[in-house]
């Protein structure tokens, strides 16, 4: 899990606003090329937010489900399709600074990857076993 915490001199709502913003993303996240949610409303929970990430020279689009809202802070998504599936989790926590706004952002992420181990698992199993290329190569 990789957390990462970032103070920001800005009112608490508006870092919540800013950093849960998936057309915002491509901002402040290296490799994003688009982001979106699929409503036009109120976030709400199970909605779907869509990320498109530039990886390996590819546009790689990925969807997660929006799984914890408390506006200003805490937001939650778990990824729902691709071999990697990330749980990304940010805190938002009001601070006084020098009397100025200021809050403490803490992204952090959680990369699932059941689904390539499997399917590495499954390319493992139908490679020939040690037995077997000793046999062919005799």
């Amino acid at each position: 899990m990789t957390t990462v915490s970032i103070e920001v001199r800005c009112a608490a709502d508006e870092v919540f606003a800013y950093a849960t913003d998936p057309t915002k993303f491509a901002e402040w996240q290296e490799g994003v090329v688009s982001g979106s949610m699929n409503t036009q409303h109120e976030p709400a929970l199970g909605d779907l937010c869509r990320t498109t990430r530039r990886i390996g020279g590819a546009d790689r689009a990925s969807t997660s489900r929006l799984v914890r809202f408390e506006p200003p802070r805490a937001w939650s998504v778990q990824g729902i399709d691709g071999p990697i599936r990330a749980r990304v989790d940010l805190d938002v926590q009001a601070l006084s600074v020098d009397r100025a706004p200021t809050a403490l952002a803490q992204p952090r992420h959680r990369w699932y990857m059941k689904s390539m181990a499997h399917a590495i698992d499954r390319t493992r199993r139908s490679w020939p076993s040690e037995e077997h290329r000793r046999r062919r190569w005799r």
